[in-house]
């Protein structure tokens, strides 16, 4: 699971709780991605709200700073008995756009470098690879990959879109992204989608 998709899930989860839309202070997307970073499962999240909100008779803790210290407390507890790996919520297994790289592969029939990168770095991630690392080297590699007039052609649009810019970016910043906007156009046209979310 990626840290926005714990994040979001986090989220919703709140918002039920609270029976209302709930907005999240920088202070509680701070606190989410260290939850994130430290493996905490989410359904000790789930039990730190539930033991905080009988605690004080049915009101809700108004953040989720209000509930770090109880939710690292029982993460700690967890931790002493349970082996660090078996809880951490980035081990769930492949990202779900995974499957659909490998519809993308399936379907590259006519441009074989194209279709071997997404093979090499489909089965990096699968064996367990950093999927935003192999997203950045996707991202690189992509261009020499497609063919060509692909190539070229969603260049004219990317030319397109920093025209306004070219007067306010210059030299490598102007480069730089003129790369990001490539790729980005490059993934969107194959139905490539993040793997890192």
């Amino acid at each position: 699971m990626t840290c926005a998709r714990y994040a979001r899930e986090v989220e919703r989860r709140w918002r039920e709780l609270q029976g209302a839309p709930a907005v999240l202070s920088p202070k509680d997307w701070t606190v989410l991605r260290e939850w994130y970073e430290l493996g905490v499962p989410l359904a000790l999240i789930d039990e730190s709200i539930e033991v905080l909100h009988e605690g004080r008779r049915r009101r809700l803790p108004r953040s989720l700073a209000q509930i770090d210290r109880a939710v690292r407390a029982g993460w700690a507890t967890v931790r002493a008995g349970r082996p660090e790996r078996s809880a951490d919520p980035r081990r769930d297994g492949p990202p779900p756009a995974l499957e659909r790289w490998r519809r993308v592969r399936d379907e590259q029939t006519a441009c074989a470098s194209l279709r071997s990168l997404i093979a090499r770095l489909a089965d990096r991630v699968a064996a367990g690879e950093d999927a935003a690392a192999v997203d950045l080297e996707l991202d690189r590699e992509l261009p020499a990959a497609c063919p060509p007039t692909l190539v070229a052609d969603v260049t004219r649009e990317v030319e397109r879109e920093l025209a306004p810019f070219r007067d306010r970016i210059e030299g490598e910043a102007l480069d730089a992204s003129r790369r990001r906007a490539l790729a980005r156009r490059l993934r969107l046209r194959l139905g490539l989608p993040r793997l890192s979310g």
